[in-house]
């Protein structure tokens, strides 16, 4: 995706040194333009707020991003501001699909064939 020119950001439920250690680790945090855990934006990963405050703090419209996410509650909680959304089953304890994800992943490959598609999504 970043190769194909996409703003990407990130974020998770926990405080931002986790994910930079994380994916400095991965030797990824290049790819990623900004940061959006909950010590940045001030507000914790609790319910649809969290997104709509990452939109204002990207300066981003709802239809112009894809969340991906692995629990049906995060998709919802994307999919309620007009995101996106890409459920990733690639780690084994996700037994949930969900009814809010355009798109499920098994392997972080798959996502090569659901990038192109992301626009597509009326």
């Amino acid at each position: 995706m970043y190769d194909q020119r996409y703003r990407l950001g990130t974020s998770n439920g926990k405080p931002s040194c986790d994910l930079v250690g994380n994916l400095s680790t991965m030797q990824a945090n290049h790819y990623f333009q900004a940061f959006y855990d909950p010590d940045l934006i001030n507000y914790g990963k609790l319910n649809f707020l969290f997104y709509s405050k990452i939109l204002r703090a990207s300066q981003t419209q709802p239809s112009h991003t894809t969340r991906i996410d692995v629990p049906p509650l995060f998709l919802q909680m994307a999919k309620k501001i007009g995101n996106k959304t890409i459920q990733s089953n690639s780690c084994k304890s996700n037994q949930f699909q969900s009814e809010h994800a355009d798109f499920v992943y098994e392997q972080s490959n798959d996502l090569l064939t659901i990038i192109p598609q992301i626009t597509k999504i009326p």
